[in-house]
């Protein structure tokens, strides 16, 4: 695994979404740059986070979760380990987490609340150390002379 250090992001700031000369850009830099607040890109900031790396996560939206969350998928399938059991038990402990059989102390497919999953991963990703940039829309990677490395990456927001 390789952990992308010194990105610079340039954020080009227009107000209510219209594109003028006179945008205003912030750049702003970070260890690890996070592009989507889907189920993936939560926990890849998570984890980032967890190990001590100066993490921005962005996402298109106004709320973390895609799918899950988003598009009302809210079951989670598979192995559950890692940020992902960490968030289905902080589900479970608000009460908002359905299973169709428990056993061994182990969920399977379990179901959660998607409005207050968004919430719960908004505070995951925060507790873990993560800075989180919504309404931001990746438009462009930069990366060195050689096309090798990502160096940094430009978006726009509405502000």
């Amino acid at each position: 695994m390789h952990i992308l250090k010194g990105i610079m992001v340039a954020m080009a700031v227009t107000a209510a979404g219209i594109q003028s000369s006179a945008a205003e850009e912030k750049v702003m830099y970070c260890e690890v740059a996070v592009v989507g607040g889907g189920a993936a890109g939560v926990g890849a900031a998570i984890e980032a986070a967890r190990h001590g790396k100066h993490v921005i996560l962005f996402e298109k939206g106004v709320s973390l979760g895609g799918l899950a969350t988003n598009g009302y998928v809210p079951t989670v399938a598979g192995n559950i380990e890692g940020v992902c059991l960490d968030f289905v038990k902080r589900m479970d402990s608000l009460g908002y987490m359905k299973c169709r059989e428990r056993t061994d102390g182990e969920y399977h497919s379990p179901v959660f609340d998607p409005e207050l999953g968004k919430i719960v991963l908004e505070e995951m990703t925060q507790r873990a150390g993560a800075r989180i940039m919504y309404d931001c829309t990746c438009c462009e990677a930069i990366v060195n002379n050689a096309g090798t490395r990502l160096t940094g990456a430009v978006f726009h927001t509405k502000g």
